[in-house]
């Protein structure tokens, strides 16, 4: 597991673009905020005080939002990457599960964390929040997306939906913990048969 020490490293670009606009901000609005509250200064070592106090206050809380936005984003990806550790080293291997940053503009954005796995030709997702971990079987199918509704309602029990890059089952990260190779086996191969029963039906429609 990425510890915080490395994802600070990794994130040196972001943080550094961060901590300066956010210095320069705060450093405005304290200046603001002064000459509000204070009486008028009138000489220039008093206009240098403040102004010394003004950057010091917008840097030291530009600093304390710095550490916040480093220590949420940093909290996301550790939780990505307990799922991986929460699975049977079988099914890792199995289905060759591995965890990608995806990098937006890393001028602007901290990076989110996210895994893939396949077997064969069949590709899948999996994401997590704070309750629910969501396994995705990624595809392309306008037909399905189409009958959307009509599948949501039909797998709702299951709590099977089309979401996102595809057909997702959402499970409980009390259930995660405690998955099995066959379950997760099971859970993988149930999404694919709905995936591609479904897609074939909605061809024989047409």
């Amino acid at each position: 597991m990425i510890t915080l020490k490395e994802y600070i490293k990794q994130t040196k670009t972001t943080s550094k673009y961060c901590f300066r606009i956010s210095g320069i901000i705060f450093s405005v609005i304290f200046c603001f905020l002064y000459r509000l509250t204070y009486a008028p200064i009138d000489s220039f070592p008093k206009i240098l005080l403040m102004l010394v106090i003004c950057v010091l206050l917008g840097n030291a809380f530009a600093g304390f939002i710095l550490c916040c936005a480093i220590l949420s984003s940093y909290s996301k990806i550790k939780r990505s990457l307990k799922l991986i550790e929460e699975l049977p080293k079988d099914v890792i291997i199995k289905y060759e599960i591995y965890f990608v940053f995806k990098k937006k503009n890393l001028k602007y954005n901290y990076p989110d964390g996210e895994i893939y796995g396949h077997k064969d030709n069949d590709f899948f997702q999996i994401k997590t929040n704070e309750s629910h971990v969501f396994v995705t079987y990624v595809f392309m199918s306008n037909a399905l997306w189409q009958k959307k509704p009509k599948l949501d309602r039909k797998y709702r029990k299951e709590k099977i939906t089309l979401f996102g890059d595809g057909l997702t089952q959402k499970i409980r990260r009390k259930e995660w913990r405690h998955i099995t190779p066959s379950d997760f086996d099971r859970i993988i191969q149930h999404l694919i048969e709905i995936a591609k029963t479904e897609s074939y039906e909605s061809n024989l429609i047409k």
